[in-house]
């Protein structure tokens, strides 16, 4: 180990050794010193301060935040206080600050040779909430159906080129041809209504200055 890493991790220990409430104790700045602080401080919380102070450590992590200077776990908490969702929003993905996006149902449309319609059509309606400061001119993901036991019965890629402006919700319905030889189109059609789990997985979204954002 480089003697400065080695230097700066029993500062560290020295620091967090020297404190004697481990609420008082300070979270290192750095990440690769963080370990410490995990390893000696944090078991020494409850269960509840720990879950608190660890959500805090890895969605700081996951949105690119870095500890302020003289953080502890004392402060963190009476953060988590004040205001609980500044907390518990870092561990959310970067796409769900962005769009809060559901399903609604889905539904067959039959042939209609008339009007230029050859097959059945199985259409997916999502619903889309932009919750972005800025219109959103794009969503890619992947819609996925499960049945009652978990069972996986079919995915379905989704590309929505539809703007979403600020503050709305709009519903959104997409198509595919329904093949019958296709035995997931054949099983998505027959899955009965309350008998089935669909999620959406966002892959990208993209707002109206050109800005992607990539998920989950």
């Amino acid at each position: 180990m480089p003697i400065r890493q080695t230097n700066a991790l029993l500062a560290a220990a020295l620091l967090l050794a020297g404190c004697s409430n481990p609420l008082d104790a300070e979270i290192p700045v750095a990440e690769k010193e963080q370990h410490t602080y995990l390893e000696k401080v944090l078991p020494k919380l409850d269960a509840h301060e720990r879950e608190v102070v660890t959500t805090y450590l890895v969605g700081s992590a996951l949105d690119g935040q870095k500890i302020p200077a003289g953080q502890t776990a004392r402060k963190v908490l009476e953060m988590h206080k004040a205001q609980p969702h500044k907390i518990e929003s870092l561990t959310e993905s970067k796409t769900d600050k962005v769009a809060r996006i559901s399903f609604l149902s889905k539904s067959t449309l039959p042939a209609a040779p008339e009007q230029g319609r050859m097959t059945d059509q199985q259409l997916f309606t999502l619903s889309i909430e932009n919750l972005a400061q800025q219109p959103i001119s794009g969503i890619e993901g992947v819609l996925s159906f499960v049945d009652l036991f978990g069972n996986r019965v079919a995915t379905q890629p989704v590309a929505m080129l539809e703007t979403v402006p600020i503050g709305t919700s709009i519903k959104w319905t997409g198509s595919r041809d329904m093949i019958q030889f296709e035995s997931a189109h054949v099983a998505l059609r027959d899955l009965p209504e309350g008998k089935y789990k669909a999620t959406f997985t966002v892959r990208t979204i993209v707002l109206a200055d050109g800005t992607k954002i990539d998920g989950p």
